[in-house]
């Protein structure tokens, strides 16, 4: 894996805040949606297995191009997307509420879960099995290519999604098509000692660019998917980011690893970081006493388009 200097993406101080808040967000949501959920274990983002590298879906999420008027890039948040779908514009209001089976949620409170789909935000609620959603996104981005519009689409995948057939058939196409897409796998992560092998050459067999990510850090995550964002504007086609854990590692260890960086490197302070959580904190803080006042779907709103 290059490190940043040799991929033509250099963090500054606003980005590395922006990727350390959002960290941080995604962390304070996840832990308030446990308890709203009465501490139940599995809510769709189960940082419980995922070795040190919970917050790299976030870190790939900041580096597309995020709108609000439907021409931005697009994303399937993946199971372990919650930071990513907050990154692209949704807030821990909405996912309250969307756990909660509010009325005033994404979904009306028709359908279960952390999922929805927001097409100005660019945002495509994940679904089915692992590797379901490349197969999907693989579709999207050949849309955006024969529309000739500048946009990436962003695949959010497990890493166990390569044992899943939906899986290779979505980067086969993609690939064969030369399609502008991006899939980042991340998420658990087995000891040395019992991992499988993995396949010898299976990006240039398929014909995409291969990338691995070895420790998890959210500098190096980021300096590959605006890599990959750049090869595929360009008609260069798909690109595989694998994104591996330390074994052992906390789940959230790659944000506390980035404070530390930025103080070292100055830029940021121990008071700059504390208010950066503190404004994470308030906001989810704000909207979990919001969502407990808010009404459960009236009967008659099933009936409604």
């Amino acid at each position: 894996m290059a490190r940043s200097e040799d991929t033509g993406w250099a963090p500054d101080t606003e980005a590395l805040r922006d990727l350390f808040y959002f960290g941080h967000l995604t962390r304070y949501t996840e832990e308030r949606l446990r308890l709203l959920l009465g501490g139940t274990e599995e809510i769709g983002n189960p940082s419980a297995s995922v070795a040190g590298n919970v917050a790299a879906p976030v870190a790939a999420s900041l580096i597309m191009n995020r709108r609000v008027d439907g021409q931005g890039d697009v994303c399937s948040d993946g199971p372990h997307g919650l930071g990513a779908a907050l990154a692209f514009g949704a807030t821990p209001l909405e996912y309250f509420r969307q756990c909660a089976g509010r009325g005033t949620g994404p979904s009306s409170g028709r359908t279960p879960g952390l999922h929805w789909t927001d097409r100005r935000r660019g945002l495509f609620g994940s679904a089915g099995i692992p590797g379901t959603m490349t197969q999907v996104m693989a579709g999207v981005a050949l849309a955006l290519k024969h529309r000739g519009e500048a946009r990436v689409a962003l695949s959010l995948e497990s890493r166990t999604a390569p044992q899943t057939g939906g899986w290779h058939e979505g980067v086969n196409l993609a690939a064969a098509q030369a399609v502008p897409l991006i899939v980042v796998l991340s998420g658990e992560t087995r000891p040395a000692s019992t991992a499988p092998p993995k396949p010898p050459k299976r990006g240039e067999a398929y014909g995409y660019q291969e990338v691995l990510v070895p420790s998890g850090d959210l500098i190096d995550v980021c300096a590959a998917v605006a890599e990959a964002r750049t090869r595929a504007l360009a008609g260069g086609g798909v690109t595989v980011i694998d994104v591996q854990g330390e074994d052992g590692a906390e789940p959230w260890s790659s944000l506390d690893r980035l404070g530390e960086v930025m103080r070292q490197s100055g830029h940021a302070t121990r008071a700059d970081l504390d208010r950066l959580l503190d404004q994470a904190v308030h906001q989810v803080d704000h909207a979990a006493t919001r969502v407990e006042k808010e009404p459960e779907p009236h009967i008659r709103e099933a009936l409604q388009p």
